[in-house]
């Protein structure tokens, strides 16, 4: 698939043989870890049941979800997923 630009002229794909490589320290400049909070990096058991509509009949979905993030100041870290990243 070839684009073409506003001139009309064609813009080919960058190729892997055209893109740049980057050398070991270059690439340590971008060592960036993305993870999720809630059950991977913050151990949530505790608080799984606030979203539990069977177990809380009473409360609406938004109160579920807020007693949920409520109860969040009382996580315990997974430690062996923070030591993995």
């Amino acid at each position: 698939m070839v684009a073409h630009n506003a001139g009309g002229g064609s813009i080919e794909p960058m190729t892997a043989d055209l893109r740049p490589t980057l050398t070991y320290r270059e690439k340590a400049k971008y060592n960036i870890v993305i993870a999720d909070l809630d059950g991977t990096i913050a151990l949530i058991d505790h608080r799984r049941h606030c979203l539990d509509a069977d177990r809380h009949p009473d409360m609406t979905s938004d109160e579920r979800w807020r007693k949920f993030f409520t109860e969040s100041v009382k996580d315990q870290p997974n430690w062996p997923v923070i030591y993995t990243l």
